[in-house]
């Protein structure tokens, strides 16, 4: 669950950064994960999460958001995710 959360971290703090653009729509996922079973806890995750949706919806991103999902609830966000980012503004790079 570590690995998820973490590829869920950067892939919403990639978005921040390849989005800041002109997009008319912006979508992020961020999950916070606090509750490992089997690894040592992080000191804040859950609050990371919170304040990194904060920041993105202020910043304009339709932010999809989870805390301490199990496996079924981490692909239904993913899902939510997906077909949000569907229809979201392509970046461009020049």
């Amino acid at each position: 669950m570590r690995i998820a959360a973490c590829l869920a971290w950067a892939f919403a703090v990639l978005l921040l950064g390849a989005g800041l653009g002109h997009a008319e729509k912006r979508v992020a996922l961020v999950v916070g994960y606090g509750a490992y079973q089997h690894a040592d806890k992080l000191a804040n995750p859950i609050t990371d999460a919170r304040r990194m949706r904060e920041a993105l919806t202020g910043l304009g991103f339709e932010v999809v958001f989870g805390e301490n999902l199990d496996k079924r609830a981490l692909e239904r966000a993913v899902g939510r995710f997906a077909n949000a980012a569907q229809d979201a503004d392509p970046t461009t790079r020049k």
